[in-house]
């Protein structure tokens, strides 16, 4: 897995965000093969593509306790906690659509398992749909 982020023309060993896509979509077919080889139901599609983020964020978090964060997040002047909680999650899904997945996970790892798990629940959304647009993948 790890040798999945490495990518000779690219700085610091990342892969770009184009690279990163086409390993996801490799992924999700793989999966897809892999259940229907199993004979096994295969779940809805956007069941497969959560757990192929999910794996694929895995990948790309150190496998240790993340470090936590003891400041309470600092909300816009007005704004509520879960607006800020809101923007925090929705520039992360910025960054990783923007540049990798990887990026994104390192900084929300950083900051919380909460908002590490956030970023995941919104990029398994924005990846379906933006598979169903491309039509990669058929709505169930």
């Amino acid at each position: 897995m790890a040798e999945e982020r490495l990518s000779e023309g690219s700085p610091a060993g990342r892969v770009s965000a184009e690279e990163e896509i086409r390993t996801l979509e490799r992924r999700l077919e793989e999966k897809k093969r892999e259940l229907a080889e199993r004979g096994s139901t295969v779940p809805p599609e956007k069941e497969v593509i959560r757990e192929v983020v999910r794996e694929h964020i895995e990948s790309v978090v150190p496998a240790r306790v993340p470090p936590v964060s003891h400041a309470a997040p600092v909300a816009p002047s007005g704004a509520s906690p879960s607006a800020a909680h809101d923007d925090a999650v929705q520039n992360l899904v910025a960054q990783a659509l923007s540049g990798t997945i990887a990026d994104a996970v390192d900084t929300a790892y950083r900051e919380s398992p909460y908002l590490l798990d956030a970023l995941h629940d919104r990029l398994v959304d924005e990846y379906y749909d933006k598979l169903l647009a491309l039509r990669k993948i058929d709505a169930w």
